[in-house]
């Protein structure tokens, strides 16, 4: 080993006094660890490579001062890298988590102060059964529901549900058990002090243990006092490892690798909050519907939420809990039930749009989003500012890709934005007044464009074309706007009938190459 570190390790305990000292009393924890004790925790913890003397590998000062950076900038400590720090030393001995805080699936920094392990159940529903029970606590009772509180805190902030199994002939998911020394699996509890507890990530091939957790029983584990060990904070850190989080930098976050004692009203930090929907989505919107929505009975009835062409080519109508396709020659077939057809997307969306060159398909209600191929779905919820989206936009009126120059555009009130798909980005000087659409009212409930190549806008049973050269509302051969249900729908409705749209080959009635001048400055104008 390095003569220079042979030194350090040999400092004397006068010395170390004597440091501890010059530090606020109060900011120092009683127990002090040995120098030689914080290299065996570096080691233990992910953030040292132990020394093999055997193959000649040694811990080089400048490796042992990385390390010790490493670990202070986790606990939230100034970054001295120095083996003498007391505040690192006094870390040594926190009572803490078992799992190690660095492995494969981390770098020195993060770019999110929420960690991801990299395993995840590859479902919603979860199960788990607690095994047996501490005698710290006299009423089993109470240990199932400080369990049952933890799992709710991680479900009502995801997509998750957690299923209890009391059927013994069949696995759970997550076991939870209270243990003392070697027990089985590569980490013995270690008795009062020190780790608390350890858990095993989900899917990581443990042999049978993926996602169960293991709580030291030599420890006190109390349920709501300041005396002993939380056992709610306990359950809740160790079950964020069972769902796939990894220990955090952030000290608020119950992820946070030190026990940080009993926190009365405990709650997740937005930390945590932020890396569980990252790994299983947002939790179920709440359908709000203003009245009952029986099955329309008649074209006037259908009030359209949004329209879209998928990238089959298929044209829908949302409204409510029901969605119709649009026929090329005339007419629809419908109404169907979107949650019959449509897994996930929830009723009563705000918008939706196509986008080009993949075809996807992005559905917008509320602040959350959902992604789908035709209508298979690939990602959501989601939170739209993942869309770089800001909040203003929660709860927008209508959304469309222009084909005359690839933007997405998106309505609400009487503003609208511009959004770049190629960086992301709404682009600068929006939003804007919707009078740059001439014609067309504030507080449209859709938009979308036809197989035409024109822009269609809808307001309750009414819609509007939209002239994209002239840019503004058609005033030809009839006004506008005109009824949803005679244009569009050709629901049965003896009083009404069906009119004929202008169809995909009207497009190139006017030729390509005298409209790309105006073309240009329009879609430089909106």
């Amino acid at each position: 080993m390095d003569a220079r570190i042979i030194f350090l390790l040999g400092m004397t305990a006068t010395l170390r006094s004597l440091l501890i000292s010059a530090k606020p009393l109060q900011q120092i924890p009683v127990q002090i660890a040995k120098e030689s004790e914080l290299v065996d925790y570096l080691v233990k913890y992910g953030y040292l490579t132990y020394p093999d003397h055997k193959i000649g590998r040694a811990i080089s000062l400048r490796e042992l001062k990385i390390a010790i950076k490493k670990m202070q900038r986790f606990a939230g400590l100034p970054e001295t890298g120095l083996i003498t720090d007391p505040k690192a030393l006094a870390m040594v001995k926190r009572t803490r988590c078992g799992l190690s805080d660095f492995g494969p699936s981390d770098l020195a920094r993060r770019k999110r102060r929420y960690a991801i392990q990299g395993t995840k159940w590859r479902k919603q529903e979860v199960t788990y059964r607690i095994e047996n029970y501490t005698p710290d606590i006299k009423n089993k009772e109470d240990v199932d529901r400080t369990f049952e509180k933890a799992l709710k805190l991680w479900s009502s902030a995801s997509g998750l549900i957690f299923k209890r199994e009391d059927n013994v002939n069949l696995e759970p998911d997550i076991r939870v058990k209270f243990v003392t020394g070697f027990h089985g699996d590569s980490r013995p509890a270690d008795g009062p002090g020190g780790e608390l507890a350890h858990a095993f990530f989900p899917g990581a091939d443990n042999a049978g243990i993926d996602g169960d957790i293991h709580l030291d029983d030599d420890e006190t584990f109390t349920i709501n006092v300041q005396d002993g060990v939380d056992l709610l904070w306990v359950m809740v850190h160790e079950l964020g490892h069972s769902l796939g989080l990894d220990h955090t930098y952030h000290p608020e976050s119950v992820m946070f690798a030190y026990y940080m004692g009993y926190v009365p009203n405990l709650k997740l930090d937005k930390d945590d909050i932020e890396g569980i929907q990252k790994l299983y989505g947002l939790p179920d919107v709440e359908r709000v519907t203003p009245s009952p929505d029986p099955t329309p009975k008649t074209c006037s009835d259908v009030k359209p939420d949004a329209v879209v062409t998928t990238k089959d080519k298929r044209t829908y109508v949302f409204s409510g809990k029901h969605f119709w396709e649009i026929k090329d020659l005339g007419g629809s077939d419908g109404p169907f039930l979107i949650k019959d057809y449509w897994r996930g997307l929830q009723d009563n969306i705000d918008a939706s749009y196509t986008q080009s060159p993949h075809g996807h398909t992005i559905f917008l209600k509320g602040d959350r989003f959902w992604v789908y191929v035709n209508k298979e779905p690939l990602y959501g919820p989601g939170h739209i500012s993942e869309l770089n989206l800001p909040d203003e936009l929660a709860n927008v009126d209508g959304a469309l890709e222009w084909n005359r120059n690839g933007k997405i555009y998106l309505f609400k009130g009487s503003n609208y934005w511009r959004y770049d798909k190629t960086r992301q980005k709404i682009e600068d000087g929006y939003p804007r007044h919707i009078s740059a659409w001439r014609g067309i009212p504030s507080n449209v409930n859709a938009v979308f464009q036809w197989k035409n190549g024109r822009s269609y806008f809808f307001k309750g049973t009414k819609y509007y074309a939209f002239d994209d050269y002239s840019v503004k509302v058609l005033e030809s051969p009839n006004p506008y706007p005109r009824d949803v249900a005679a244009y569009w729908m050709g629901c049965t409705n003896p009083e009404i009938k069906l009119q004929p749209r202008l169809s995909a080959s009207t497009l190139g009635s006017v030729p390509n190459l005298f409209l790309f001048p105006l073309f240009f400055m329009t879609s430089q104008l909106l």
